[in-house]
């Protein structure tokens, strides 16, 4: 079975200036999974959350001023029809997600370079290891 990414696109986001209350979390939050689309057995989308402390470039203070939080999605298609061992792999929860992050990771840091944000780079993710963590869970 060959698939290929055909698209990604931003559904949401939002970058929020931090109220002088505001307490710093983890500073980067990563939720994703996929989805099956009922209309067509060849498609499915991979989707990202992400929620990210970070600071404007003219900031006086290293801390951060703004929480940037993303959905972005990744569509893949197939080249035959999907199976249900396809859908309960580890290719939807591993590869998938392993394919479309460096979009995101690009996608992101290119627009906080042009709002006017410290450069960012997300960290890597062992999306092996979390798939295997939730298999023992």
């Amino acid at each position: 079975m060959n698939l290929q990414l055909k698209t990604t696109f931003v559904d949401s986001l939002s970058i929020s200036k931090v109220e002088s209350t505001f307490e710093p979390k983890d500073g980067f939050g990563l939720n994703f999974g996929c989805a099956f689309s009922e209309q067509s057995n060849d498609t499915f989308q991979v989707f990202f959350e992400l929620s990210i402390d970070i600071c404007a470039a003219g900031s006086v203070t290293s801390e951060s001023t703004h929480t940037l939080e993303l959905k972005y999605v990744a569509t893949f298609d197939l080249d035959e029809e999907m199976t249900e061992e396809f859908r309960n792999g580890l290719f939807p929860k591993v590869n998938a997600p392993a394919i479309a992050y460096p979009f995101m990771r690009s996608f992101l840091s290119n627009t906080l370079l042009n709002a006017g944000f410290e450069p960012i780079m997300l960290p890597s993710v062992n999306f092996q290891a979390i798939a295997n963590e939730n298999l023992n869970a």
